[in-house]
């Protein structure tokens, strides 16, 4: 019988930055039956959500959980079972490595080019995780 596959899959809110979800969950990538989205509210990731919260007029918590929202419910549709953290720590990697944890992830899946980890602390991570780590090249989306 084959494990299933759940996936942390840290989000970029830029287009091309969910090409590690789409990696995550089609067949001959990741493949996963279960994702975490996690979603960082500092950092440059979060440039796009602050832009769009102050535009809104809200706070950029709620920015990022509508952002999952929209995220698990495309993934729903699908048929993949989905949720949702959002993290306003400072060291990603680390919280990474406690929401892979925490969930029960079998993957991590992170767009590479330093945005939402720094490239020094990708080893760092790997190591730590203690299971596989997808970095997915920026630019790399496929249809999911």
């Amino acid at each position: 019988m084959n494990a299933s596959i759940h996936a942390l899959v840290a989000l970029d809110p830029l287009d091309w930055g969910e090409a590690a979800l789409e990696f995550a969950t089609r067949p001959g990538g990741g493949g996963a039956e279960r994702v975490t989205l996690f979603v960082a509210l500092t950092g440059p990731t979060a440039y796009a959500l602050r832009e769009y919260a102050a535009a809104e007029g809200t706070s950029v918590n709620e920015t990022g959980d509508v952002y999952i929202e929209q995220v698990t419910d495309r993934l729903c549709a699908r048929g993949i079972e989905a949720d949702g953290i959002t993290t306003v720590g400072s060291d990603v990697a680390a919280e990474l490595v406690a929401a892979a944890q925490s969930t029960g992830a079998t993957l991590i899946c992170v767009p590479a080019g330093g945005r939402i980890v720094a490239p020094k602390a990708i080893e760092r991570l790997a190591e730590a995780a203690g299971i596989p780590l997808a970095l997915i090249p920026v630019g790399s989306r496929t249809a999911a």
